[in-house]
């Protein structure tokens, strides 16, 4: 019986490829991106409204810049308090970055 580690190696390609497709499955999406939240110690009573708002927020709730996804001045960015974890705002990455 072989080691996890040799089944690995032995189907490295594949389970890069099927982990390539999965990440695309929104319901994969939608899981990690819960999951960070909870390990940055955000605190919320429906994660699934949360997130629906979230990825629905057209706009910055600061600025009114439009929020896009990806890595940029204007990437959407749930902002909470970081000493009690209560979500306060979606905002952009650059109004989430004055706040304290």
């Amino acid at each position: 019986m072989g080691s996890s580690k040799e089944y690995i190696e032995a189907n490295k390609e594949h389970i890069v490829n099927y982990m390539r497709e999965y990440r695309k499955d929104p319901k994969h999406k939608k899981a990690h991106r819960i999951s960070n939240w909870k390990w940055q110690g955000m605190v919320c009573d429906d994660w699934d409204k949360m997130y629906e708002d979230y990825i629905n927020m057209p706009n910055c709730e600061e600025c009114g810049i439009e929020l896009v996804s990806g890595r940029s001045r204007n990437a959407r960015c749930l902002d909470h308090d970081h000493e009690t974890g209560q979500i306060r705002n979606i905002l952009c990455y650059a109004c989430n970055s004055r706040r304290k």
